[in-house]
């Protein structure tokens, strides 16, 4: 049981210390998706500094969707994938006189709406997804609720939408290795968010904790062998003092 129990304890070492250096920037490579290759790097709009020197421009997009493609419903995504809005069959009400509905995806620097709901910090870009009719230029109405699935490049947990001044954070789901989806009754701009990775409250630097933990997982890694080695040790003087005591075959006791 000790060794299950030490065992458990470095795993769960060494899950923080691999995420508290990836977030700290102290290894270059990201977390990898499901599947067999790795994910393309995140595009920021503003980028850590640490990335800025490697960063690419996110994607936007902008789709006409004609009056019957707008009834009829759509998937649409950025090119580089980083975020979706599906449009389910009847989602979208086109009044008569609407030639198409303009879909537009606009990545966005979160910071413009200042901090992030107390607790969380911004986990990739916000994004605005906007439907308007055309020629009138109005924003288009729903008659249900569409789905917005968004990528992001550490741990959120949050899918949040702006309403006004303040962030709603909507009923979400993994949909797979960092990427987070949730419905919405109407359009908007939408941030995916997490716990803070950053400096915390004592000042101390990620990088500082991740040193640290490596070390303690060092440590305990060979405090493990030492005990080990020690009780080896201790069992085989026992034996070869059972073995000593024991008299010689054919020895009889003197009457």
């Amino acid at each position: 049981m000790l060794r299950i129990r030490v065992g458990i304890m470095l795993a769960a070492i060494y899950v923080m210390v691999a995420a508290v250096s990836f977030d700290a920037g102290l290894f270059p490579a990201r977390p990898l998706y499901d599947g067999t290759a790795p994910p393309e790097p995140y595009r920021w709009v503003d980028p850590p500094r640490d990335l800025a020197s490697t960063n690419q421009p996110p994607a936007s997009l902008r789709e006409q969707l004609s009056a019957i493609e707008a009834k009829e419903g759509a998937g649409l995504n950025t090119d580089d994938r980083q975020a979706f809005v599906i449009i389910e069959p009847d989602a979208l009400v086109v009044p008569d006189g609407i030639s198409r509905v303009d879909v537009v995806i606009e990545p966005l620097d979160p910071a413009q709406f200042g901090d992030a709901p107390e607790g969380l910090d911004y986990d990739g870009n916000a994004y605005r997804i906007e439907a308007r009719y055309q020629p009138s230029g109005e924003v288009a109405d729903l008659a249900q609720p569409v789905t917005v699935l968004l990528r992001y490049p550490f741990g959120a947990t949050s899918l949040l939408r702006r309403d006004g001044d303040s962030w709603t954070e909507l009923e979400s789901s993994p949909s797979s290795a960092f990427e987070l989806f949730g419905d919405t009754d109407r359009f908007g701009v939408f941030v995916a968010a997490g716990l803070p990775r950053h400096v915390g409250s004592t000042g101390i630097p990620d990088w500082v904790f991740a040193v640290a933990g490596l070390l303690v997982v060092i440590g305990g890694v060979a405090l493990g062998r030492v005990r080990s080695r020690q009780r080896r040790d201790e069992e085989v003087r026992r034996q070869m003092g059972k073995k000593a005591k024991k008299p010689p075959p054919g020895h009889a006791k003197k009457g």
